[in-house]
């Protein structure tokens, strides 16, 4: 397949599914019933509440969070969650997306971990951002609100100021007095996350990266759903995908060789699990 047919494949999928992946919006446009219903029902998506006028209440499990103005808050996917009716002189943004938005960034899973560690700052309220980076974000978010809006809607572009918002709320975290240490389940989370990127040549089993934790798989696998939503396998399972795509686009090692140095006996299961990733098949991304 040609170089041009491989992008014209590609583009068509995204832009077929990505709509179901990232919405952005202005508090403006999110006053009506029809949204605070699908808010409520929303629970497999992380969500952004970024608030510049007025102020607005989300509900969580069961603690009421209040968000006020220069303030930012962060949901992961999982958590139930409910929106209190927004007032007539609120305003700011609100986005969600998924995992699946994410696939295309080669930093995925540390953007996974990174959100996780905000969100575990906002159990007990927002983050109050300083005016460089309260600017920093609002423009971000503006820029985001009018790319949405475009006919021709850049993922890719979306997808650098939803990290560049990410990293910001990080730094201010950091840099802050309040920052809380990270629980348990997320070091472990973090930790595996760092081996698996060190290892997953070489191992590709759950067992042996829990007897490096000094832990069993069992809590290896609840600290990582814990803290990202989802299970050790399926994170395995990426950073797999990721190794491949790398191998693919630096190495001139077959595909099928490829295949059994990442631990998949089954060539066609292989480009079954990279094309549920990558959209595309193995051999298409190494031709891009």
């Amino acid at each position: 397949m040609k170089k041009q047919n491989v992008d014209s494949l590609k583009e068509n999928k995204e832009r077929k599914s990505c709509s179901d992946y990232f919405f952005v919006a202005s508090l403006d446009n999110c006053k009506e019933q029809s949204f605070q219903d699908a808010y409520t029902e929303r629970k497999d998506t992380y969500e952004i509440l970024f608030v510049t006028q007025g102020f607005l209440v989300r509900e969580s499990d069961p603690i009421q969070i209040q968000i006020n103005p220069k303030e930012l808050y962060v949901s992961l996917p999982g958590q139930t969650t409910f929106l209190h009716p927004l007032s007539d002189t609120v305003k700011g943004f609100y986005c969600y997306f998924n995992t699946k938005f994410l696939d295309c960034i080669h930093i995925k899973n540390s953007l996974e971990y990174e959100l996780a560690y905000i969100n575990s700052f906002m159990r007990r309220y927002p983050v109050r951002l300083p005016t460089i980076a309260f600017e920093r974000i609002l423009f971000c978010f503006e820029s985001l609100s009018k790319l949405y809006n475009d006919v021709d809607i850049d993922y890719q572009l979306i997808r650098t100021y939803i990290t560049a918002v990410i990293y910001e709320t990080r730094k201010i975290l950091s840099e802050s007095a309040l920052d809380p240490y990270p629980s348990k389940s997320f070091r472990i989370a973090k930790q595996y996350h760092d081996l698996l990127m060190q290892h997953i040549s070489e191992h590709q089993n759950l067992d042996f990266y829990a007897s490096l934790l000094n832990i069993t798989p069992n809590h290896l696998n609840k600290s990582v759903k814990q803290t990202t939503g989802r299970t050790a396998n399926t994170i395995l399972n990426e950073i797999r995908i990721l190794e491949a795509k790398i191998q693919l686009k630096y190495s001139d090692t077959p595909i099928g060789d490829i295949a059994l140095n990442l631990g998949f006996n089954d060539a066609s299961y292989f480009t079954k699990c990279f094309k549920d990733t990558a959209g595309i098949t193995p051999f298409q991304y190494r031709n891009i």
